[in-house]
């Protein structure tokens, strides 16, 4: 279920991302996956276990996503477009 939940969780993401903008999507992304640990740490029940596997799983699918939309030149500062 929490697979499904993350799965489906990346359209409406995305679009957040694509109006607030990259660092705040990482941001959110971190916020959702600390979310999820801390109440993995917290849990008395099941229940509560699931829906922190759906808190860090949403954060977790979406970094990489962020990772390759991200352009060269934010990822390396000292990026020069004619050396390679």
């Amino acid at each position: 279920m929490s697979s499904i939940t993350a799965g489906l969780s990346k359209l409406p993401l995305a679009k957040i991302i694509d109006i607030w903008g990259r660092p705040q999507g990482i941001a959110l992304m971190t916020f959702f996956w600390v979310i999820g640990f801390v109440m993995m740490a917290a849990t008395t029940n099941v229940e509560m276990y699931a829906a922190a596997q759906v808190f860090s799983l949403v954060g977790y699918v979406l970094s990489p996503f962020l990772g390759v939309a991200c352009q060269q030149q934010q990822l390396c500062p000292f990026y020069r477009p004619g050396a390679c």
